[in-house]
Protein backbone atom coordinates (compact mmCIF):
# COMPACT_ATOMS: atom_id res chain seq x y z
CA UNK A 1 0.00 0.00 0.00
CA UNK A 2 1.41 3.28 -1.25
CA UNK A 3 0.14 6.03 0.85
CA UNK A 4 0.91 9.70 -0.15
CA UNK A 5 0.88 11.58 2.71
CA UNK A 6 2.28 14.77 2.08
CA UNK A 7 -1.04 16.82 1.34
CA UNK A 8 -1.27 20.21 3.20
CA UNK A 9 -3.19 19.77 6.23
CA UNK A 10 -6.34 22.01 4.36
CA UNK A 11 -6.97 18.55 1.89
CA UNK A 12 -6.75 16.40 5.02
CA UNK A 13 -10.57 15.64 4.47
CA UNK A 14 -10.13 15.17 1.02
CA UNK A 15 -7.15 12.64 1.32
CA UNK A 16 -9.29 10.76 3.92
CA UNK A 17 -12.16 10.84 1.09
CA UNK A 18 -9.66 9.94 -1.02
CA UNK A 19 -8.44 6.55 0.87
CA UNK A 20 -11.70 5.52 2.29
CA UNK A 21 -12.75 5.08 -1.57
CA UNK A 22 -9.67 1.91 -1.87
CA UNK A 23 -9.32 -1.22 -1.19
CA UNK A 24 -11.47 -4.38 0.56
CA UNK A 25 -8.09 -6.27 1.55
CA UNK A 26 -4.59 -4.92 2.91
CA UNK A 27 -2.07 -6.62 3.67
CA UNK A 28 1.44 -6.38 4.69
CA UNK A 29 4.65 -5.38 6.43
CA UNK A 30 4.65 -2.19 7.34
CA UNK A 31 7.82 -0.42 8.52
CA UNK A 32 8.65 -0.12 12.47
CA UNK A 33 9.97 3.36 12.80
CA UNK A 34 9.52 5.05 16.14
CA UNK A 35 11.16 7.80 14.27
CA UNK A 36 8.70 7.84 11.50
CA UNK A 37 9.74 9.94 8.14
CA UNK A 38 6.29 10.98 7.31
CA UNK A 39 5.95 13.69 9.92
CA UNK A 40 3.98 16.46 7.84
CA UNK A 41 1.37 18.42 9.99
CA UNK A 42 -0.74 15.95 7.32
CA UNK A 43 0.82 12.75 8.48
CA UNK A 44 0.16 13.48 12.12
CA UNK A 45 -2.67 14.52 12.14
CA UNK A 46 -3.43 11.35 9.99
CA UNK A 47 -3.72 9.19 13.37
CA UNK A 48 -5.68 11.72 15.50
CA UNK A 49 -8.09 9.81 16.21
CA UNK A 50 -6.22 7.55 17.92
CA UNK A 51 -5.59 10.75 20.45
CA UNK A 52 -8.86 10.26 21.59
CA UNK A 53 -10.81 7.32 23.99
CA UNK A 54 -15.02 7.57 25.30
CA UNK A 55 -15.13 10.44 23.69
CA UNK A 56 -12.71 12.00 25.66
CA UNK A 57 -8.77 13.34 24.53
CA UNK A 58 -6.14 11.36 26.22
CA UNK A 59 -3.83 13.02 28.52
CA UNK A 60 -0.78 11.73 29.25
CA UNK A 61 2.03 12.91 31.55
CA UNK A 62 4.74 11.77 29.13
CA UNK A 63 2.82 13.52 26.31
CA UNK A 64 6.00 13.88 24.13
CA UNK A 65 6.51 9.59 24.88
CA UNK A 66 2.44 9.71 24.12
CA UNK A 67 2.89 11.68 20.37
CA UNK A 68 5.91 9.49 19.25
CA UNK A 69 4.28 6.48 19.89
CA UNK A 70 1.43 7.67 18.12
CA UNK A 71 3.74 8.44 15.12
CA UNK A 72 5.30 5.54 14.64
CA UNK A 73 5.31 4.27 10.86
CA UNK A 74 3.51 0.74 11.65
CA UNK A 75 0.69 2.68 13.62
CA UNK A 76 0.24 5.15 10.96
CA UNK A 77 -0.23 1.80 8.46
CA UNK A 78 -2.47 0.40 10.22
CA UNK A 79 -4.63 3.97 10.60
CA UNK A 80 -4.27 3.59 6.54
CA UNK A 81 -5.23 0.02 6.27
CA UNK A 82 -8.13 0.85 8.85
CA UNK A 83 -9.64 3.69 7.10
CA UNK A 84 -9.61 1.56 3.56
CA UNK A 85 -11.35 -1.20 4.81
CA UNK A 86 -14.15 1.25 6.57
CA UNK A 87 -14.41 2.88 3.48
CA UNK A 88 -15.13 -0.22 1.48
CA UNK A 89 -17.52 -1.23 4.39
CA UNK A 90 -16.29 -4.73 3.60
CA UNK A 91 -12.69 -6.09 3.74
CA UNK A 92 -9.60 -7.60 5.32
CA UNK A 93 -6.83 -6.34 7.17
CA UNK A 94 -4.16 -8.64 7.41
CA UNK A 95 -0.25 -6.98 8.76
CA UNK A 96 2.47 -7.71 10.97
CA UNK A 97 4.10 -5.45 12.94
CA UNK A 98 5.11 -3.93 16.52
CA UNK A 99 3.66 -5.90 19.42
CA UNK A 100 3.34 -2.72 20.88
CA UNK A 101 -0.44 -2.25 20.35
CA UNK A 102 -1.82 -4.65 21.82
CA UNK A 103 -1.51 -3.81 25.56
CA UNK A 104 0.22 -0.53 25.61
CA UNK A 105 -1.90 1.71 27.85
CA UNK A 106 -0.85 4.66 25.50
CA UNK A 107 -2.48 2.86 22.41
CA UNK A 108 -6.05 2.68 24.13
CA UNK A 109 -7.98 4.83 22.23
CA UNK A 110 -5.82 3.28 18.80
CA UNK A 111 -7.98 -0.26 20.14
CA UNK A 112 -11.00 1.38 20.54
CA UNK A 113 -11.40 2.91 17.02
CA UNK A 114 -10.22 -0.44 15.37
CA UNK A 115 -12.89 -2.20 17.46
CA UNK A 116 -15.71 0.51 16.27
CA UNK A 117 -14.76 -0.59 12.66
CA UNK A 118 -13.95 -4.51 12.70
CA UNK A 119 -16.67 -7.20 13.73
CA UNK A 120 -13.62 -9.83 14.10
CA UNK A 121 -10.19 -9.00 15.57
CA UNK A 122 -7.23 -11.99 15.57
CA UNK A 123 -4.04 -11.14 16.77
CA UNK A 124 -1.57 -13.67 17.20
CA UNK A 125 1.54 -12.34 19.61
CA UNK A 126 4.66 -13.51 17.88
CA UNK A 127 6.79 -12.09 20.58
CA UNK A 128 10.94 -12.12 20.26
CA UNK A 129 11.12 -8.95 22.24
CA UNK A 130 14.77 -8.61 23.19
CA UNK A 131 14.03 -4.66 24.11
CA UNK A 132 12.12 -6.39 27.33
CA UNK A 133 13.98 -9.92 27.52
CA UNK A 134 11.34 -11.68 26.73
CA UNK A 135 11.29 -15.25 27.48
CA UNK A 136 8.81 -18.53 27.11
CA UNK A 137 6.73 -19.60 30.30
CA UNK A 138 8.90 -22.36 30.39
CA UNK A 139 11.75 -20.38 31.30
CA UNK A 140 13.77 -20.97 28.12
CA UNK A 141 14.79 -17.83 25.43
CA UNK A 142 12.35 -16.89 23.22
CA UNK A 143 13.81 -15.50 20.12
CA UNK A 144 12.35 -13.42 17.40
CA UNK A 145 11.08 -14.25 13.60
CA UNK A 146 13.19 -11.05 11.95
CA UNK A 147 16.25 -9.98 12.53
CA UNK A 148 15.11 -7.35 15.04
CA UNK A 149 14.90 -6.03 18.56
CA UNK A 150 11.42 -4.98 18.91
CA UNK A 151 8.21 -7.66 19.28
CA UNK A 152 6.14 -8.71 16.66
CA UNK A 153 2.61 -9.52 16.30
CA UNK A 154 0.32 -11.01 13.03
CA UNK A 155 -3.46 -9.49 13.17
CA UNK A 156 -6.26 -10.41 11.08
CA UNK A 157 -9.13 -7.87 10.90
CA UNK A 158 -12.09 -8.12 9.55
CA UNK A 159 -15.47 -5.98 8.75
CA UNK A 160 -18.56 -7.58 7.49
CA UNK A 161 -21.22 -4.92 7.93
CA UNK A 162 -24.42 -7.30 7.60
CA UNK A 163 -23.11 -8.41 11.51
CA UNK A 164 -24.36 -6.51 14.25
CA UNK A 165 -21.24 -4.84 16.05
CA UNK A 166 -23.45 -5.84 19.04
CA UNK A 167 -23.89 -8.96 18.92
CA UNK A 168 -21.12 -10.63 16.81
CA UNK A 169 -18.06 -8.58 17.24
CA UNK A 170 -15.47 -10.92 18.69
CA UNK A 171 -11.78 -10.42 19.76
CA UNK A 172 -9.49 -13.19 19.99
CA UNK A 173 -5.69 -13.35 21.10
CA UNK A 174 -2.52 -16.01 21.05
CA UNK A 175 0.96 -16.42 21.99
CA UNK A 176 3.37 -18.25 20.29
CA UNK A 177 6.83 -18.57 21.97
CA UNK A 178 9.96 -20.57 21.43
CA UNK A 179 13.27 -20.45 18.68
CA UNK A 180 12.60 -18.97 15.27
CA UNK A 181 12.21 -22.10 13.15
CA UNK A 182 9.70 -23.52 16.01
CA UNK A 183 8.22 -20.19 15.29
CA UNK A 184 8.07 -20.07 11.61
CA UNK A 185 7.31 -24.06 11.32
CA UNK A 186 4.11 -23.63 13.34
CA UNK A 187 2.97 -20.34 11.10
CA UNK A 188 4.10 -22.73 7.86
CA UNK A 189 1.34 -25.26 8.78
CA UNK A 190 -0.82 -23.30 10.91
CA UNK A 191 -4.01 -20.96 10.45
CA UNK A 192 -5.38 -18.60 13.35
CA UNK A 193 -8.36 -20.37 13.69
CA UNK A 194 -11.03 -19.01 16.89
CA UNK A 195 -11.03 -22.26 18.67
CA UNK A 196 -6.81 -21.98 19.01
CA UNK A 197 -7.01 -18.72 20.59
CA UNK A 198 -8.75 -16.85 23.86
CA UNK A 199 -11.56 -14.92 23.70
CA UNK A 200 -10.78 -11.71 25.11
CA UNK A 201 -13.30 -8.58 25.91
CA UNK A 202 -11.66 -5.69 25.34
CA UNK A 203 -13.42 -3.51 27.88
CA UNK A 204 -12.88 -0.28 29.24
CA UNK A 205 -10.96 1.52 30.58
CA UNK A 206 -7.78 0.25 28.19
CA UNK A 207 -10.02 -2.26 25.84
CA UNK A 208 -6.66 -4.11 26.00
CA UNK A 209 -6.25 -7.00 23.29
CA UNK A 210 -4.96 -9.93 25.53
CA UNK A 211 -7.01 -11.94 27.67
CA UNK A 212 -7.38 -10.84 31.37
CA UNK A 213 -9.26 -12.49 34.57
CA UNK A 214 -11.78 -9.94 34.86
CA UNK A 215 -13.52 -11.73 38.23
CA UNK A 216 -12.74 -8.80 40.28
CA UNK A 217 -11.94 -6.04 37.48
CA UNK A 218 -15.22 -3.58 38.97
CA UNK A 219 -14.21 -3.75 42.62
CA UNK A 220 -10.38 -3.44 41.25
CA UNK A 221 -11.55 -0.09 39.04
CA UNK A 222 -13.22 1.02 42.29
CA UNK A 223 -10.56 2.03 44.02
CA UNK A 224 -8.07 4.68 43.70
CA UNK A 225 -6.20 4.95 40.49
CA UNK A 226 -2.32 5.99 41.45
CA UNK A 227 -2.35 8.84 38.66
CA UNK A 228 -5.35 10.14 40.75
CA UNK A 229 -4.06 10.08 44.35
CA UNK A 230 -1.13 11.95 42.97
CA UNK A 231 -1.22 15.36 41.43
CA UNK A 232 2.52 15.56 40.14
CA UNK A 233 4.38 12.43 38.82
CA UNK A 234 6.12 11.36 35.50
CA UNK A 235 8.87 9.19 33.97
CA UNK A 236 12.02 9.53 35.10
CA UNK A 237 15.57 11.07 33.28
CA UNK A 238 16.41 10.60 29.95
CA UNK A 239 19.82 11.56 29.20
CA UNK A 240 20.74 9.45 25.81
CA UNK A 241 24.52 9.45 27.16
CA UNK A 242 24.18 7.80 30.35
CA UNK A 243 28.17 7.11 30.35
CA UNK A 244 29.13 10.65 29.93
CA UNK A 245 26.19 12.04 32.91
CA UNK A 246 25.94 9.21 35.33
CA UNK A 247 29.00 7.86 37.19
CA UNK A 248 29.70 6.82 40.93
CA UNK A 249 32.44 9.42 41.09
CA UNK A 250 30.64 12.95 41.04
CA UNK A 251 34.24 14.76 40.09
CA UNK A 252 34.48 12.65 36.78
CA UNK A 253 30.92 14.39 35.79
CA UNK A 254 32.18 17.59 36.56
CA UNK A 255 35.64 16.72 34.41
CA UNK A 256 33.49 15.27 31.60
CA UNK A 257 31.29 18.39 31.58
CA UNK A 258 34.07 20.80 31.81
CA UNK A 259 35.89 18.85 28.93
CA UNK A 260 32.75 19.38 26.76
CA UNK A 261 31.94 22.82 27.70
CA UNK A 262 36.13 23.59 26.52
CA UNK A 263 36.39 21.54 23.33
CA UNK A 264 37.63 22.94 20.38
CA UNK A 265 36.70 21.45 17.14
CA UNK A 266 33.14 20.99 15.12
CA UNK A 267 29.98 19.29 16.60
CA UNK A 268 31.34 16.11 15.14
CA UNK A 269 34.87 16.29 15.94
CA UNK A 270 33.82 17.12 19.77
CA UNK A 271 31.63 13.96 20.44
CA UNK A 272 34.41 11.80 18.86
CA UNK A 273 36.77 13.06 21.15
CA UNK A 274 34.76 12.47 24.14
CA UNK A 275 32.99 9.46 23.22
CA UNK A 276 29.58 11.33 23.00
CA UNK A 277 27.05 9.76 20.30
CA UNK A 278 25.98 12.81 17.77
CA UNK A 279 22.17 12.46 18.13
CA UNK A 280 19.95 13.96 15.98
CA UNK A 281 18.45 17.31 16.95
CA UNK A 282 20.60 17.71 19.80
CA UNK A 283 21.90 21.60 19.70
CA UNK A 284 25.80 20.92 21.00
CA UNK A 285 26.78 24.48 19.97
CA UNK A 286 24.02 25.80 22.11
CA UNK A 287 24.54 23.29 25.01
CA UNK A 288 28.15 24.44 25.62
CA UNK A 289 27.56 28.08 25.50
CA UNK A 290 25.01 27.00 28.28
CA UNK A 291 27.87 26.02 30.38
CA UNK A 292 29.76 28.63 29.61
CA UNK A 293 27.42 30.68 31.75
CA UNK A 294 27.65 28.65 34.71
CA UNK A 295 30.28 29.21 37.11
CA UNK A 296 29.74 25.90 39.51
CA UNK A 297 29.29 22.87 37.65
CA UNK A 298 29.76 20.71 40.82
CA UNK A 299 26.13 22.40 42.03
CA UNK A 300 24.85 20.58 39.23
CA UNK A 301 25.43 17.19 40.28
CA UNK A 302 22.83 15.43 42.25
CA UNK A 303 22.57 11.42 43.54
CA UNK A 304 20.31 9.98 41.01
CA UNK A 305 18.46 6.29 41.76
CA UNK A 306 19.73 4.44 38.10
CA UNK A 307 18.75 0.96 38.64
CA UNK A 308 17.02 -1.22 41.76
CA UNK A 309 19.57 -0.13 45.23
CA UNK A 310 21.41 1.15 42.67
CA UNK A 311 22.50 4.75 43.53
CA UNK A 312 24.70 6.83 41.25
CA UNK A 313 25.49 10.45 40.04
CA UNK A 314 24.05 12.73 38.08
CA UNK A 315 25.27 16.33 35.89
CA UNK A 316 21.87 17.33 35.95
CA UNK A 317 22.04 20.16 33.16
CA UNK A 318 19.88 20.57 30.30
CA UNK A 319 22.94 21.31 28.34
CA UNK A 320 23.99 17.09 28.35
CA UNK A 321 20.42 16.08 29.45
CA UNK A 322 18.45 14.75 26.81
CA UNK A 323 15.02 14.24 29.15
CA UNK A 324 15.39 16.88 32.01
CA UNK A 325 11.69 15.49 33.18
CA UNK A 326 11.75 18.64 34.92
CA UNK A 327 8.01 18.87 36.24
CA UNK A 328 8.92 15.78 38.60
CA UNK A 329 12.55 15.24 39.14
CA UNK A 330 12.74 19.06 40.42
CA UNK A 331 11.43 18.09 43.66
CA UNK A 332 13.43 15.22 44.36
CA UNK A 333 16.99 16.47 43.34
CA UNK A 334 17.41 19.41 46.19
CA UNK A 335 20.85 18.77 48.23
CA UNK A 336 18.94 19.91 51.51
CA UNK A 337 14.79 19.10 51.55
CA UNK A 338 14.18 15.94 52.03
CA UNK A 339 11.84 13.82 49.99
CA UNK A 340 10.57 10.58 49.25
CA UNK A 341 8.57 8.89 46.37
CA UNK A 342 7.33 5.65 44.98
CA UNK A 343 8.14 4.42 41.59
CA UNK A 344 5.78 2.49 40.38
CA UNK A 345 5.69 0.57 36.84
CA UNK A 346 2.44 1.07 34.70
CA UNK A 347 2.54 -2.32 32.81
CA UNK A 348 4.65 -5.63 32.73
CA UNK A 349 3.93 -8.61 30.70
CA UNK A 350 5.33 -12.08 30.72
CA UNK A 351 5.73 -12.17 34.47
CA UNK A 352 3.79 -11.26 37.69
CA UNK A 353 4.24 -7.63 38.46
CA UNK A 354 6.33 -6.91 41.19
CA UNK A 355 7.67 -3.64 40.26
CA UNK A 356 7.22 -1.28 43.09
CA UNK A 357 10.09 0.66 44.51
CA UNK A 358 11.05 3.78 47.23
CA UNK A 359 13.13 6.23 46.24
CA UNK A 360 14.82 9.79 48.09
CA UNK A 361 16.40 10.78 44.78
CA UNK A 362 15.42 11.72 41.07
CA UNK A 363 15.11 8.12 39.37
CA UNK A 364 16.52 7.50 35.52
CA UNK A 365 13.98 6.45 33.06
CA UNK A 366 14.91 3.06 33.70
CA UNK A 367 15.30 2.17 37.20
CA UNK A 368 12.68 -0.35 37.47
CA UNK A 369 14.49 -2.11 35.33
CA UNK A 370 13.53 -5.41 37.03
CA UNK A 371 13.99 -6.60 33.48
CA UNK A 372 14.96 -5.28 30.20
CA UNK A 373 12.97 -2.83 28.73
CA UNK A 374 11.13 -1.97 31.91
CA UNK A 375 10.11 1.59 33.14
CA UNK A 376 8.27 3.32 35.88
CA UNK A 377 7.21 7.12 36.90
CA UNK A 378 7.98 8.38 39.88
CA UNK A 379 5.25 9.69 42.24
CA UNK A 380 6.96 12.38 44.82
CA UNK A 381 4.83 12.68 48.15
CA UNK A 382 6.14 16.32 48.78
CA UNK A 383 6.72 19.15 46.29
CA UNK A 384 8.41 22.35 46.81
CA UNK A 385 7.85 25.33 45.07
CA UNK A 386 10.63 26.69 42.79
CA UNK A 387 12.17 30.43 43.35
CA UNK A 388 14.70 29.34 41.16
CA UNK A 389 16.50 26.67 38.50
CA UNK A 390 17.63 24.17 41.29
CA UNK A 391 16.60 26.61 44.14
CA UNK A 392 13.82 25.73 46.24
CA UNK A 393 11.46 27.64 49.32
CA UNK A 394 11.67 26.35 52.36
CA UNK A 395 8.03 25.44 52.33
CA UNK A 396 6.99 21.94 50.80
CA UNK A 397 3.50 21.15 50.06
CA UNK A 398 1.82 17.66 50.17
CA UNK A 399 1.43 15.91 46.70
CA UNK A 400 -1.85 13.94 47.51
CA UNK A 401 -5.06 14.96 46.53
CA UNK A 402 -7.23 16.20 49.35
CA UNK A 403 -10.59 14.29 48.54
CA UNK A 404 -8.17 10.84 49.69
CA UNK A 405 -6.22 12.44 52.63
CA UNK A 406 -10.26 13.30 53.75
CA UNK A 407 -11.64 9.77 53.03
CA UNK A 408 -8.80 8.29 54.23
CA UNK A 409 -8.37 9.66 57.61
CA UNK A 410 -12.34 9.43 58.39
CA UNK A 411 -12.19 5.80 57.66
CA UNK A 412 -9.81 5.71 60.55
CA UNK A 413 -11.22 7.96 62.70
CA UNK A 414 -7.58 9.58 62.77
CA UNK A 415 -6.57 13.01 62.75
CA UNK A 416 -4.58 14.32 59.48
CA UNK A 417 -1.00 15.93 59.90
CA UNK A 418 0.55 17.94 57.28
CA UNK A 419 3.60 16.40 57.34
CA UNK A 420 5.73 13.56 58.43
CA UNK A 421 4.39 10.46 60.30
CA UNK A 422 1.50 9.71 62.97
CA UNK A 423 1.51 7.50 66.05
CA UNK A 424 -1.75 5.71 64.33
CA UNK A 425 -2.87 4.92 67.86
CA UNK A 426 -6.47 4.62 68.32
CA UNK A 427 -7.99 8.44 68.10
CA UNK A 428 -4.51 9.04 67.23
CA UNK A 429 -2.74 10.97 64.42
CA UNK A 430 -2.12 10.27 61.04
CA UNK A 431 0.27 11.38 58.05
CA UNK A 432 1.93 11.37 54.56
CA UNK A 433 4.14 8.73 55.38
CA UNK A 434 2.20 6.60 56.72
CA UNK A 435 -0.18 6.74 53.49
CA UNK A 436 3.29 6.31 51.37
CA UNK A 437 4.36 3.16 53.54
CA UNK A 438 0.30 1.88 53.13
CA UNK A 439 0.47 2.32 49.30
CA UNK A 440 3.61 0.59 49.16
CA UNK A 441 2.52 -2.73 51.20
CA UNK A 442 -0.30 -2.87 48.90
CA UNK A 443 1.05 -2.75 45.56
CA UNK A 444 3.82 -5.13 47.02
CA UNK A 445 1.44 -7.30 48.71
CA UNK A 446 0.68 -10.52 46.15
CA UNK A 447 -2.78 -10.77 47.15
CA UNK A 448 -3.48 -7.10 46.27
Amino acid sequence: MDADLSHDPKDLPTLIKEIENGFDVVIGNPPYSILSQNLTETARAWVHAYRFVDGEKIVERGALQFEKNLQDGYVKFIRLGECQIKGADLGVLGYITNHGYIDNPTFRGMRQSLIGVFNNIRVLDLHGNSLKGEASPDGKKDFNVFDIQQGVAISLLSRVPSISFDDKQRIFYGDLWGSRDSKNDWLASNIMREEDLQTVSASQPDYLFIAQDETHKAEYLAGWRISDLFHQYGAGVVTARDRFVIDHDPSTLVRNATEFRDAVGTDSEVCRELGIKLKKGWNIKRSRRLLCDETDLQRFVRLLLYRPFDFRFIFYHKSLIWGMSYPTMQHMCSATKKNIGLVISRSVRGAPWRDILASRFMIEFGAMATRPGNSAPLFPLYIFPATGELDFGSRRILNLSSEFVREFSDELSLEWLEEGRGDLLPRGTIGPEDVLAWVYSQLYSQGY
